[in-house]
């Protein structure tokens, strides 16, 4: 449940001896702004088309009062295309496909200016491929495992080299 994951998480990072936690900056330091952003009204087909035109694989999904309600993802969007390829459906495809089909009640979001070790550990613990970034309410940025293991590794080439 993801009461206990918190729990464990919050007590993992409590206990965590401080000089074994790696210090490996804040999440402003990383994250990708500004973001891309689409309506949870228009279509599946214009979201596809926007990650090619930006060469991105997420897309972060606002409601019509422009609040974060989804993020989209290559993950979550090739299942769906491989089923449509394959049954050849005419409903709901990609072109009229709403993305708020892919829109998400239970959404997490970071801070600027969280630790990037404790944003890596959640994420590896929600498996998480990404994660919004907002700041008052306003999305700001984004946040993929990928930027968080690339941090990673340069402070390991970083401490093995000192």
């Amino acid at each position: 449940p993801p009461d206990n994951s918190a729990k464990a998480i919050k007590s993992y990072q409590e206990n965590i001896p401080s000089a074994t936690k790696l210090s490996l900056g804040k999440v402003k330091d990383i994250m990708s702004s500004p973001v891309i952003k689409i309506f949870q009204e228009q279509t599946l087909e214009t979201a596809w088309n926007l990650m090619l035109e930006h060469d991105i694989h997420h897309l972060i999904i606002l409601n019509d009062t422009f609040q974060y309600c989804g993020l989209l993802s290559e993950k979550l969007i090739t299942p769906y295309l491989m089923h449509y390829a394959k049954s050849q459906l005419k409903k709901n495809g990609p072109k009229e496909l709403p993305l708020k089909y892919f829109c998400d009640q239970n959404l997490l979001s970071t801070h600027p200016e969280t630790e990037l070790h404790d944003l890596g550990v959640a994420m590896m613990e929600y498996g998480l491929v990404a994660i919004a970034v907002s700041e008052n309410s306003k999305v700001i940025g984004i946040v993929t495992k990928s930027d968080v293991l690339k941090i990673i590794l340069k402070h390991q080439k970083f401490e093995e080299l000192a």
